[in-house]
């Protein structure tokens, strides 16, 4: 509890800094993608003072939260900004807990927590057996409990298979063209569900497609 003194300018401003460092409302959304874990985070600028700075933190192995990036506002803006931020000292398989914290002076607010548990993006190899047939190799993914295979036709899924493995696997479909294209991401059911982001393979390449 703070005591003010009614005749004390000074206390008065500090109580509006408690006032205006509360967690914000936004929430912490992340995603895996191909390069890590990365987090979309909105500062409503206009409920904070303008000494407040906003900060990523991530769980260390002793327990505690460390800053890995702040959110710096634009010069004087009082509206909400959107941040980006990918964390990519992270392996497959493993979970992580992040938090944002508001500091202003010597005061900061309560963390606002999510979790993470990062997958690596599989890896794909295309084989052509014959005229119209195409076996698609994926390497093992660490921390997956099986895998979700996708085939595209001009950019629209036709066809889902779940690949119940941890392991490396291989899958034979049916080519129907230069548009047929064929997708792979790993997941971990257990005790919420996580993908990673998803290869697609074509006859002469391969892009990403991410879950946000």
């Amino acid at each position: 509890m703070v005591a003010v003194n009614g005749d004390s300018k000074s206390a008065i401003s500090n109580v509006k800094t408690i006032m205006y460092i509360r967690p914000l409302s936004s929430a912490l959304k992340c995603y895996n993608d191909t390069k890590g874990v990365t987090f979309k985070y909105t500062v409503d600028w206009k409920k904070l003072s303008d000494s407040a700075k906003v900060f990523l933190c991530r769980k260390n192995s002793k327990g505690k939260y460390e800053e890995i990036v702040e959110f710096k506002k634009a010069h004087n803006t009082k509206k909400s900004e959107s941040y980006t931020y990918t964390d990519k000292k992270v392996s497959s398989g493993k979970n992580y807990s992040y938090g944002i914290k508001i500091k202003d002076g010597s005061y900061s607010s309560d963390y606002k927590y999510t979790s993470a548990l990062y997958l690596q993006t599989p890896t794909l190899k295309r084989k052509t057996l014959s005229k119209n047939r195409v076996k698609i190799e994926c390497k093992k993914v660490s921390g997956a409990d099986g895998y979700m295979v996708h085939l595209y036709e001009n950019g629209k899924s036709v066809s889902t298979v779940k690949i119940k493995t941890s392991k490396a696997f291989s899958y034979t479909y049916t080519d129907k063209g230069k548009n047929y294209h064929c997708g792979v991401y790993a997941y971990k059911a257990s005790p919420t569900l996580y993908r990673s982001a998803e290869c697609v393979v074509t006859k002469n390449s391969k892009y990403y497609k991410t879950k946000k």
